[in-house]
């Protein structure tokens, strides 16, 4: 069991990354990122259309479905919002 590695490792030079795989790593990180980053821009997208014509804040609690996008933007994690409730986190500022 100690020397099952050396069926793959013969030498340093097995142990070493090439510049191609490592650019290929990255590539795919990145483009991974980029797909999961698509539902959050077509969110934002709806979101900007539906507020377009707002003039105050308060104006934004008339629209529906749109709490928790307020609530997650105040900077108030999803731990703290299952506490206070949407209507305490909203009220907060409100008040």
């Amino acid at each position: 069991m100690i020397n099952a590695y050396s069926n793959h490792i013969k030498n340093f030079d097995d142990l070493k990354t090439t510049y191609e795989e490592t650019r290929a790593g990255f590539i795919e990180i990145a483009l991974e990122k980029n797909r999961q980053v698509i539902p959050f821009i077509e969110e934002a997208r709806v979101l900007q259309s539906r507020i377009k014509n707002i003039q105050t804040p308060l104006e934004l609690l008339s629209i529906e479905n749109i709490r928790l996008g307020l609530i997650s933007a105040a900077g108030i994690s999803e731990k703290v919002s299952v506490h206070l409730g949407q209507d305490g986190c909203i009220s907060d500022f409100f008040s």
